[in-house]
C-alpha cells in the first residue's frame, strides 16, 4: 500500500544494479544477457555496501581502493588483458551502464584509471607488457591529457604543448587542463605537437608520460559540482624528457589515435548517461507509486505519471542509440554520425531525467535524504564531457550533409 507522510529511500527498496527497463535487453546476445545477470548480482550482493561506505566521505583514494577489489571480469569487461585478445566493446558497455546506475563516481574513477583501454590497438608489444597490462589490472593508473587552457572544444587548433626530439628523448613543454585525476595518476596519455606550426590535425603525437618525470608540476586541482571523489587537474610540463620508446604509434600520426579514442569513449558515455538517468528514474517511479497526496498515490496524477512515461522513453531511446553505435564500432564501421547523435541525445537526456525525478520527489528530493540531487549534479557533466552537445550536433549534421552529397 502507498505510504502517508515522509518516505525514505529504504522504504522504496531500491536495489543498485536492478533495472526496471528490460525491453532493450532483447537486443543483447545470450552471452551478453548472462553477463548482465552476473553484473547485477555482483553489484547487488558485493559492491553496494562499499558504495554506501564510499559516499559517507568520498575521496579518489577510497574510490580507487574499492575499484581495485572489483574482479577483472567486470572491471575490464570486454577489454583484452593480454595483447592479441579480442576486444568486446558491448560487454564493457553493459558493465559500464550498470556500474553508473549504482555509482556514477566509482564508474568515473575506474574508467579514468583504465585510460589505456581507449587506444589499445596502438601500443607496441613492449609497451603492452610494461604499461598496459599493469594499468588494466589497476596496479597503475592512467589519465588522458588532451585539453589545453586556451582550448576547450577546439582540441586541435589550440594544441600548444610540444614534444621536440633530441637524440633518444623527446623534450615536452606546455600545459594541460581538465585532466581527470591528472595529478594523482601514475601515467598520462599525453597528446602533443611534434611539428609545432603544423596545420590543424597534423603533426600530433601521443606519449606515455609517467608523472614522476622531472619537470612535471601540478598547478591546480579543481573540485567538481558532481562526480564525488574525482578531481580535474591543471598540469604543466617544463622541459620534461621522456625516452623515444614512450611514443605511442607513429610520430605525427596522433590524430588517428585521438579519433579512435573519441569514438570509443563517446560511445561508452552514452551508457554512462543511461546509467545515471536510470537510477534517478527508478527512484522517482517507485516514489510516485508509494507517496500519498490528496488521498491518492502520486502516480494517479497525470502531471506525474506522464513525466514517468517520458523519462522511460528517453532513457530507452538513448540506450538503443548507444547499442546501434556500439555494434557499428564492434564491426569497425564508420559511425561518426551515429556516435555523435547517441552522445548528444543521451547527454541531454540524463540531466533532464534527473531534474524530472527531483521535481517528482518535491521538497524531499532537494535534500540529501535521497541521492537524486547527487545524481542531478553528476548528470549535468554529460552535455560537457568528452565533447559538448553542441560539438556533437555539429559533427552529426556535417555527416548528414556529406551523406547527401553536399
Amino acid at each position: 500500500m502507498p505510504k502517508k507522510g515522509i518516505i525514505t529511500l529504504e522504504d522504496l527498496n531500491i536495489e543498485a544494479g536492478c533495472s526496471m527497463t528490460e525491453g532493450s535487453v532483447a537486443l543483447y546476445s545470450e552471452e551478453e544477457q548472462e553477463f548482465l545477470k552476473e553484473v547485477r548480482e555482483y553489484i547487488r550482493n558485493s559492491l553496494t555496501p562499499n558504495i554506501k561506505e564510499f559516499y559517507k566521505r568520498p575521496t579518489y583514494e577510497k574510490g580507487l581502493s574499492i575499484c581495485r577489489k572489483i574482479p577483472l571480469k567486470f572491471l575490464a569487461a570486454g577489454i583484452p588483458l593480454s595483447r592479441g585478445e579480442e576486444t568486446r566493446p558491448m560487454m564493457f558497455a553493459i558493465w559500464y551502464e550498470e556500474l553508473n546506475a549504482a555509482s556514477y563516481s566509482l564508474a568515473n574513477i575506474s574508467a579514468r584509471a583504465l585510460g589505456v583501454a581507449e587506444i589499445l590497438p596502438f601500443f607496441s608489444k613492449d609497451q603492452y607488457v610494461q604499461w598496459v597490462e599493469p594499468i588494466l589490472k589497476l596496479k597503475k593508473t592512467c589519465s588522458s591529457a588532451i585539453t589545453e587552457p586556451v582550448g576547450g572544444s577546439d582540441a586541435w587548433g589550440s594544441m600548444e604543448t610540444t614534444a621536440k626530439r633530441e637524440g633518444d628523448f623527446y623534450v615536452i613543454n606546455g600545459e594541460k587542463i581538465h585532466v581527470t585525476g591528472g595529478s594523482t595518476s601514475d601515467v598520462l596519455l599525453l597528446f602533443c605537437k611534434t611539428i609545432p606550426n603544423a596545420p590543424r590535425r597534423e603533426g600530433v603525437s601521443v606519449f606515455i608520460f609517467p608523472i614522476n618525470t622531472p619537470g612535471f608540476k601540478k598547478l591546480k586541482d579543481f573540485r567538481l559540482m558532481g562526480r564525488a571523489g574525482t578531481i580535474l587537474s591543471h598540469i604543466k610540463f617544463d622541459n620534461c624528457r621522456v625516452p623515444k620508446e614512450y611514443l605511442i604509434g607513429e610520430e605525427n600520426k596522433g590524430s588517428e589515435i585521438l579519433d579512435y579514442r573519441l569514438g570509443f569513449v563517446r560511445t561508452t558515455c552514452v551508457f554512462r548517461s543511461v546509467g545515471v538517468a536510470r537510477a534517478a528514474f527508478e527512484i522517482a517511479a517507485k516514489y510516485a507509486a508509494e507517496r500519498m497526496v490528496f488521498k491518492r498515490p502520486l502516480r494517479r496524477f497525470e502531471a506525474v505519471s506522464f513525466k514517468i512515461a517520458d523519462m522511460y522513453a528517453r532513457i530507452e531511446c538513448s540506450r538503443l542509440l548507444g547499442i546501434r553505435a556500439m555494434r557499428m564500432v564492434e564491426k569497425g564501421m564508420n559511425a561518426t554520425k551515429e556516435i555523435a547523435a547517441a552522445k548528444f541525445y543521451s547527454s541531454d537526456m540524463a540531466p533532464w531525467v534527473c531534474d524530472q525525478a527531483l521535481q517528482i520527489l518535491g521538497g524531499i528530493g532537494y535534500t540529501t535524504e535521497f541521492p537524486v540531487e547527487r545524481l542531478y549534479r553528476d548528470a549535468r557533466a554529460e552535455p560537457i564531457s568528452e565533447g559538448t552537445s553542441e560539438i556533437m550536433k555539429y559533427l552529426c549534421q556535417r555527416e548528414i550533409f556529406r551523406d547527401l552529397g553536399y
